[in-house]
């Protein structure tokens, strides 16, 4: 996995914000789903695709007696995580690896997570695989991830003629965004049983619209000379900036979530 192929198009420091945007807009029922699918203060826990390290951050303040393996091949990323938790020394380790080819001892951890990440692999079988061979027997794996078929809802809808847009992204980037559909079947072939789905619902609502998607740092003026290059992009922004703008816009995405174990 290449993350870089995507930030490397709205800029490192953007894609480090949305992130921890991410991170905490599903974390309270992304930690209490996982609980109840088996997670324990204690485990020694691998974060595969940890990013720059929010979601381990926050297992190693709601979790104080655990450990947590950070895996992450990109070096920004990665250099960002090592800065951002130095305080944790003792209970983090990193690892800037890919899930395909690393140094991680079998069956070592009680627990691996990967939070939007399985969306970029080119083949997560194989990482599926690679998770059950450091998993412990008996450990568990939860893919955290999403689908566009059931992403979400947004009022008013923005995509609804402008998906072609998404579409050239996702072709450039080797974006797959059919994935979460696939989860089940892809913890399977790695060898899981065991297995479960859950979803985790997050409502503009209750967070903010701003909360999900960011400060819209971009004037009319930028809209309209971006208009004369990319019209549809510039439709978009604009679209985009006027429903975060309205009181009456509504915003629910879907995080999906598989489980499997070993054994």
């Amino acid at each position: 996995m290449n993350y870089s192929n995507f930030y490397n198009l709205i800029g490192l420091n953007q894609e480090i914000n949305r992130l921890q945007r991410q991170v905490s807009l599903g974390w309270e029922k992304e930690f209490r789903t996982l609980k109840w699918l088996g997670l324990n203060d204690g485990m020694n826990i691998l974060d595969l695709g940890a990013g720059p390290g929010f979601f381990s951050e926050h297992l190693l303040e709601n979790l104080p007696n655990c450990k947590v393996t950070l895996l992450e091949p990109d070096a920004d990323l990665m250099n960002f995580a090592k800065d951002n938790l130095s305080k944790y020394e003792g209970r983090v380790k990193f690892k800037e690896e890919s899930v395909y080819n690393n140094t991680l001892q079998e069956e070592k951890y009680d627990f691996v997570v990967s939070r939007f990440v399985f969306q970029h692999l080119e083949d997560p079988i194989a990482a599926s695989k690679e998770i059950y061979r450091v998993l412990k027997y008996g450990g568990i794996v939860s893919v955290i991830d999403s689908d566009r078929g059931i992403w979400g809802i947004s009022e008013p809808d923005i995509l609804k003629n402008e998906r072609n847009i998404l579409g050239r992204l996702e072709k450039k980037t080797r974006w797959n965004r059919e994935v979460g559909r696939k989860l089940l079947k892809i913890l399977k072939l790695g060898g899981f049983n065991g297995l479960d789905f859950e979803a985790v619902a997050i409502h503009s609502d209750i967070v903010g619209v701003n909360s999900i998607a960011g400060e819209m740092n971009i004037t009319n003026e930028d809209i309209k000379n971006l208009s004369r290059i990319n019209p549809k992009l510039a439709q978009l922004l604009k679209q985009s900036k006027d429903m975060i703008s309205s009181k009456n816009t509504i915003v629910i995405l879907i995080n999906l979530i598989a489980k499997g174990v070993k054994g």
